[in-house]
């Protein structure tokens, strides 16, 4: 198979919407959407889907908008951001027939100032977030060797201004006392563009977070 990478013009795209997000603009600039943005993004699912298919056989890996691509129309009742594109992209390997962003799943997003990729629940719920509490509380010694071993994630989400435990290491710490578990590593531009082989690369970053991805899955069943 063919090495895939992601070319400099699916920044050229989003830097050249960031300066026009309007309807008239982006109609006008509809083909460069298709070229630019979408079908590197399905070239992407394409190639690392099988991967993600070794370690859940459950998830979707079709290279579709609203399957495993994201919509690039804002919802407007839900954000200060007026403006109606967003102006970055995400992909995620979810399963059907659930509220997916409630439960753990392998993300990937592209945006201006580059890109990120990482597991978790988009927006997991207070019940999940206290079942893994729970959790830590009664496996501390596993979870503090797995929060160090992916103290090079970070936590995208708002934390407990008082601490539900503050007596952790730093990196468990930061897990426990978290409203929201998405781990997500980022990168630059330059990073995402001299690649040789992102494919390549994220399924050894992916293969590393799978025991912590079955774990997740094996907490939410609890809940």
């Amino acid at each position: 198979m063919k090495t895939f990478n992601f070319e400099k013009s699916i920044f050229t795209f989003l830097d050249d919407l960031a300066s026009n997000n309007n309807k008239e603009w982006f109609e006008a600039n509809r083909d460069r959407y298709e070229n630019e943005l979408i079908a590197p993004l399905k070239g992407f699912v394409e190639n690392i889907g099988p991967f993600v298919k070794t370690v859940d056989q459950d998830v979707i890996t079709e290279p579709a908008i609203d399957k495993t691509i994201s919509r690039i129309y804002r919802d407007l009742r839900f954000t200060k951001d007026k403006t109606p594109y967003k102006t970055y992209l995400r992909v995620t390997f979810k399963k059907p027939d659930i509220e997916w962003k409630e439960y753990p799943l392998f993300h990937f997003v592209v945006h201006r100032e580059g890109f990120g990729h990482g597991i978790g629940p988009i927006r997991a719920k207070p019940d999940f977030m206290k079942a893994f509490r729970d959790y830590v509380d009664e496996n501390e010694k596993q979870l503090i060797s797995l929060s160090r071993e992916f103290s090079d994630y970070s936590i995208r989400a708002d934390s407990f201004k008082r601490k539900k435990r503050a007596d952790l290491p730093e990196t468990l710490s930061q897990w426990y006392n978290a409203k929201n578990l998405l781990l997500i590593k980022y990168g630059s531009r330059e990073d995402l563009l001299k690649a040789e082989d992102i494919i390549g690369d994220l399924i050894k970053e992916w293969s590393r977070l799978v025991p912590l991805y079955k774990l997740l899955w094996q907490i939410k069943a609890k809940v």
